[in-house]
């Protein structure tokens, strides 16, 4: 995810990306995650991890650069940051927690569709007791009776 993040927020800044330099970089980020991650993670611990390894990314970026048009360092600074923050956000699973959000949000507002539900079979084995209806009680056509379950 930092991968994507890094050549993505490189790329949208101005800067050139080299094929070699990005492996190199994926192998050292790797290797410091397998040295910083060795207990319990918590968003703080995975965000710093996301931003070293964005640094990492940037400096094999610019050490393996063709020499070409200067790029904006705040604006590099800025995207390499942004990158950061949402592969912290994917790692942690918000994202998916944020869509479950809107949708159970839209469900609110919009009328749910009229799901048909065919009624299923139901076998009753042949030693199952049947339910004692008490007779004070009248019977309903809507309400069926079953057995108990098993």
């Amino acid at each position: 995810m930092c991968a994507a993040g890094a050549v993505l927020a490189h790329a949208a800044a101005g800067g050139s990306v080299d094929p070699l330099a990005a492996v190199l970089a994926l192998v050292a980020s790797a290797l410091l995650g397998r040295l910083l991650l060795r207990g319990p993670v918590d968003g703080a611990q995975t965000f710093a991890l996301a931003l070293v390894a964005q640094v990492f990314w940037h400096g094999a970026f610019l050490l393996t650069a063709a020499p070409g048009p200067a790029h904006s360092a705040a604006g590099m600074l800025l995207t390499h940051v942004v990158a950061a923050a949402l592969t912290t956000v994917a790692a942690l699973g918000v994202e998916r927690e944020l869509v479950l959000a809107a949708c159970r949000r839209i469900g609110l507002v919009l009328p749910a569709p009229g799901v048909v539900v065919p009624p299923r079979a139901v076998r009753v084995p042949a030693d199952a007791v049947a339910p004692v209806v008490p007779v004070s009680q009248p019977l309903r056509d809507c309400h069926a009776l079953r057995a108990p379950p098993r």
